[in-house]
C-alpha cells in the first residue's frame, strides 16, 4: 500500500490531498495565517505517508527536506533580507522547515524553470515560468487528457491556462513534457498580482517588498475585493481577460497544441466564453474531484516519488530530470549574484 500526500499554498489556503494505492482517502485545508498553531495537527496529518509533497514555491530538484540546506529553502520561497511584508510565508516557511525535521518522506519538487524539458534558451533572464503548483497541474491535466481522449503520455498535447486566486499561468505541453511557460510574475494581469512589470516602473519605485507582488491585479484596478464584483467593472474586467488572450495567444504563435485545458478557482464564467475566441476547443481540468487540484498533482507527484502507480506518469513529464535553481539563468552574472545576496 502507497499513502502519498500532495500540499498546495495558493489563494492564501493550504490544501492537503492524500491518495491511497492512487485513491483519494484524505483531504484538508487550513488559512496560512492559522498554520503555525495548527502545525501540530498538519504535522501528524502527514508524518506517516510514504511520501509528501510539500508547497515548493520556485522549486527545486526532487530531493527530501531533510537534505534541503538553509540557504534551498531562500531559493524555494525568494524572501528578500529584512522582509515581513507577507507574514503568511514566513508560516509556511516554518511549517515546512518542521517537516524537514519531523517527516523523514517529505520532498520539494522543482518549478517549471527547473525541468530539462524546458530549452535552455526560453529561460534567459527569468525567474518565474509556473511555480511549483503550477507543474502539479499540468501533471494532472496530463493524466486527465490522456485518460478522457484515450491516448499515451507522448501524445498528449495541450496549453494550460491556470486561472488562480493571485495570478495566471500559461504552460505549453508538448508530448505529455512541459516545453515553456509564462508563471505568475511574468503574465498580464492576474486577480491580485500586476504581473510583468514595466521596467520604468520597477525603476522608478526602487525597492519594494515582497508583498507588492501581490498588488496591482484586477482587485486593486476595480476596487472589489470579490472575484464576482470585479468583473462586473468593465474596463478593469477587460483588462484581466485581454491579457488572459494576450498571453494564450503568444504561445499559440509558437506551438500547435491539441486543446485548451484551464484549470483554477478562476476558471468561469466570461472567462471560459473568452476563451473560445483563441479557436481551440476549451475543456477544463477534472481532477479526483472539486477540491484542490494543486495538491491531487502534487499528491500524483508524491506517489510516483513513491513507487506507486503514477509512477510512469511522473517520470514521463520529467519531474525527476530538473537541475538548478530558480535563478541559474540570468545574466550577467553580476545580475545573479546581486540576487543571491538579496535573499534571506
Amino acid at each position: 500500500m502507497v499513502r502519498a500526500i500532495g500540499m498546495s499554498a495558493r489563494g492564501m489556503v493550504l490544501s492537503i490531498y492524500g491518495l491511497e494505492d492512487g485513491k483519494p482517502y484524505m483531504r484538508a485545508s487550513y488559512p496560512l495565517k492559522a498554520i503555525g498553531e495548527r502545525s501540530d495537527e498538519i504535522i501528524s496529518l502527514v508524518r506517516d505517508a510514504d511520501a509528501v509533497v510539500a508547497p515548493s514555491g520556485y522549486g527545486l530538484p526532487v530531493r527530501r527536506l531533510m537534505e534541503c540546506k538553509e540557504e534551498d529553502f531562500s531559493y524555494l520561497y525568494l524572501p528578500k533580507k529584512g522582509d515581513e511584508s507577507l507574514p503568511s510565508l514566513n508560516e509556511l516557511v516554518a511549517l515546512v522547515k518542521r517537516m524537514a525535521e519531523e517527516c523523514p518522506n517529505s520532498f520539494v519538487i522543482p518549478s517549471v524553470i527547473e525541468l530539462d524539458s524546458v530549452p535552455e534558451h526560453r529561460k534567459v533572464n527569468l525567474i518565474d515560468m509556473g511555480a511549483s503548483d503550477a507543474l502539479c497541474i499540468a501533471v494532472l491535466a496530463v493524466k486527465f487528457q490522456t485518460d478522457t481522449l484515450g491516448m499515451g503520455y507522448e501524445d498528449s498535447s495541450f496549453l494550460l491556462i491556470d486561472l488562480g486566486p493571485e495570478s495566471n499561468s500559461f504552460l505549453m505541453v508538448e508530448g505529455g513534457r512541459v516545453v515553456d511557460g509564462i508563471g505568475g510574475g511574468n503574465c498580464r494581469l492576474g486577480f491580485l498580482r500586476m504581473g510583468r512589470l514595466d521596467a520604468e516602473l520597477a525603476y522608478l519605485l526602487g525597492g519594494f517588498d515582497k508583498a507588492f507582488t501581490l498588488r496591482g491585479g484586477l482587485a486593486d484596478l476595480s476596487g472589489c475585493e470579490e472575484y464576482e464584483r470585479a468583473v462586473k467593472e468593465e474596463m478593469p474586467f477587460s483588462a484581466y481577460l485581454e491579457g488572459i488572450l494576450k498571453d494564450a495567444g503568444g504561445m499559440l504563435t509558437r506551438f500547435k497544441p491539441r486543446e485548451v485545458l484551464v484549470s483554477g478557482e478562476l476558471a468561469k464564467g466570461e472567462v471560459i466564453e473568452g476563451l473560445e475566441e483563441l479557436g481551440l476547443g476549451v475543456r477544463k481540468v477534472r481532477g479526483f474531484s472539486e477540491f484542490g487540484l494543486a495538491a491531487q498533482g502534487a499528491a500524483i507527484i508524491a506517489d510516483g516519488i513513491a513507487g506507486g502507480g503514477f509512477e510512469e506518469l511522473v517520470r514521463h513529464v520529467g519531474v525527476f530530470d530538473a537541475s538548478g535553481t530558480a535563478l541559474d539563468h540570468l545574466y550577467p552574472e553580476w545580475l545573479s549574484e546581486a540576487v543571491r545576496k538579496s535573499l534571506k
